[in-house]
C-alpha cells in the first residue's frame, strides 16, 4: 500500500485525478493521503449502482460515464482484480479519451505491497497496551468486490519462477493435471512429451494418470533404477482373453511379456529423460487414499483386479500427513540429484474422489483427504521455497469460481480452466499468449 499512496501522492500533487474504484482499497488509500492529493482528487468512479451520489473520504461517487464531465487529468485505476484492472484501462481509456493508469501495473498486485500498521488498544491487566498489526490486504479474508483470482498474488507469487514458450516442461499428476498438459500444448508451449496415446494423455510419460505421492516417488525411482517390487505384472484370463496388467499404471497393459519388457524398458528411458531434462516439473497431487502390496509396501496405482485380489496381500489404506510430506521430500531429492537446475510447480487437484474405501461419507472423507494434502503441500513448499511453488488451481476452483464443475460435480468445466490458466500465465509465465477458447474432456 505505501508504493500505492506515494503515486497516487505523485499524480495528485499538481493534477486533477478521479480515482476508480470506490471499494475497500480506496477507502483505506483515502485516509493516508496529504491533503495537498486530497484537494486534487475530484472524484471517485465506481459501476456500482448502490454507490452512485454517496460519499467516501469526502470525495463523491459517480458512474464512469461521468467521468468525462470532471475533466480529470488522469483517471488511476484502483480495483484488487488485475484481469479487471487492465479490462478498465483499455475500455474506458479508449470511451472517454481520458487517460488511465493501472496502478496494479505500475505498483504490482495490492498484496505485494509494502504494508502499513495501525495501533488498536487491547486490555491487559487493567492497562491499555499499543500493539501493532501489520494492515495488507491479502491477510484479511476478501470482501465481495475483491473476490477474485487477483487477490490471490500474495508474498507467496513466485516473482523467479519465469516459464519462457521455450522452457521445457513435464508433468505428472492426477485428472486436473491433464487439462493442465492439454492447455499448456494448446497454447504453444514446449511440453515434454514421451509417448502419445492413451497411456501417456494424462502426462510426459506412460504413467497415465497419478493420483497419490507414493505413485510418484516410485516413477521417480524408477529413473534411478530403484524401483524394483515383487509384483511385476498382474497375469489373468478375462472374456477368453489373457491379460498381461501393469499393477503400478493405469491403463498399461501387454499382449505378450516380451513386449512387456520391451515397453518397461522403453518407459524407464523415458521418464529419466522427462526428469533430468526439464526446466519445470508440474505436479498435481490427487488423493491419499491407496491400495498397496503388503509383502514389499509397493503401491499400486489402481484397485487390484477381482481376478487376482488376494485379501491377505492386497491391503488398503489411507496415508498420512507424514507419509506424504516424506514421500515428496524424496522426490525433490531425486529430482534435484539428476536436475540440479530444474524446478516443481505443485498444486492440489481440485477433483473430488470418485469413492472412499473408509466408512463414512465420501464428502466428509474427500474434505478430510484434501485438507491434509493441502497441509503437506504448504509445509513441502516452506521447505524448499527456492525451487519449489504452488499453484492455487485448488482455491480457484472451490473458493472463486461461482459454478466450476460439469454436470457431474467433480470434473472441472472448460471456462473454469481457461480461467486457471490465464492466472498460471499470471503467475508464471513469461510472455502472455493470446489464448483461444480450450476445450477440456472428461477424464
Amino acid at each position: 500500500m505505501k508504493k500505492r499512496i506515494d503515486e497516487v501522492e505523485k499524480y495528485a500533487s499538481n493534477s486533477k485525478v478521479v480515482l476508480y474504484g470506490a471499494g475497500d482499497i480506496t477507502e483505506e488509500l483515502l485516509e493516508y493521503l496529504s491533503s495537498d492529493a486530497m484537494e486534487n482528487i475530484i472524484g471517485l468512479a465506481d459501476i456500482s449502482t448502490l454507490k452512485n451520489g454517496y460519499s467516501m473520504g469526502g470525495v463523491k461517487i459517480y458512474y464512469p460515464e461521468s467521468i468525462e464531465l470532471l475533466q480529470p487529468d488522469y483517471v488511476l485505476v484502483n480495483i484488487q482484480s488485475l484481469k479487471s484492472s487492465k479490462e478498465v484501462c483499455i475500455e474506458w481509456g479508449q470511451k472517454l479519451g481520458v487517460e488511465f493508469i493501472d496502478l496494479n501495473r505500475i505498483c504490482g498486485p495490492l498484496s505485494n505491497s509494502i504494508s502499513l500498521s495501525y495501533p488498536y488498544k487491547v486490555k491487559n491487566n487493567n492497562s491499555d497496551d499499543i500493539l501493532s498489526l501489520e494492515d495488507e490486504p491479502f491477510r484479511f479474508y476478501p470482501k465481495t468486490e475483491n473476490f477474485s483470482q487477483g487477490f490471490l498474488h500474495s508474498p507467496e507469487s513466485p516473482s523467479d519462477f519465469e516459464i519462457k514458450k521455450s522452457s521445457k516442461i513435464a508433468s505428472m499428476g492426477s485428472c486436473f493435471a491433464t487439462e493442465i498438459k492439454n492447455w499448456l500444448k494448446f497454447n504453444g508451449y514446449h511440453y515434454m512429451e514421451s509417448v502419445k496415446g492413451q497411456a501417456g494423455y494424462a502426462g510426459s510419460a506412460a504413467y497415465h494418470k497419478v493420483f497419490n505421492t507414493y505413485s510418484m516417488l516410485q516413477e521417480l525411482k524408477r529413473a534411478y533404477g530403484q524401483f524394483d517390487p515383487k509384483d511385476v505384472v498382474w497375469e489373468f484370463e478375462k472374456d477368453g482373453a489373457s491379460i498381461l496388467k501393469d499393477p503400478y499404471r493405469r491403463s498399461i497393459a501387454w499382449e505378450s511379456f516380451d513386449k512387456m519388457e520391451l515397453e518397461l524398458e522403453q518407459h524407464k528411458k523415458n521418464v529419466t529423460e522427462v526428469f533430468s531434462k526439464c526446466d519445470f516439473l508440474i505436479l498435481t497431487v490427487g488423493q491419499p487414499e491407496v491400495w498397496y502390496n503388503s509383502d514389499d509396501g509397493y503401491v499400486y496405482s489402481q484397485i487390484p483386479p477381482t481376478e487376482v485380489f488376494d485379501p491377505e496381500k492386497h491391503k488398503w489404506k489411507k496415508t498420512t500427513y507424514g507419509e506424504n510430506l516424506d514421500n515428496l521430500e524424496e522426490i525433490y531429492s531425486l529430482f534435484k540429484k539428476m536436475n540440479p537446475s530444474g524446478k516443481i510447480i505443485i498444486s492440489l487437484s481440485p477433483v473430488p474422489l470418485n469413492a472412499t474405501f473408509q466408512k463414512k461419507n465420501s464428502i466428509i472423507a474427500n474434505s478430510e483427504n484434501k485438507s491434509m494434502l493441502r497441509c503437506v503441500i504448504s509445509d513441502f513448499v516452506a521447505n524448499h521455497s527456492n525451487s519449489v511453488s504452488y499453484f492455487p488451481s485448488y482455491e480457484i476452483v472451490t473458493q472463486l469460481e461461482k459454478e466450476p464443475y460439469t454436470e457431474d460435480m467433480r470434473h472441472v468445466k472448460s471456462d473454469t480452466v481457461n480461467n486457471i490458466m490465464e492466472f498460471f500465465e499470471e503467475y508464471y509465465c513469461y510472455s502472455k499468449v493470446n489464448n483461444s477458447k480450450f476445450q477440456t474432456r472428461q477424464i
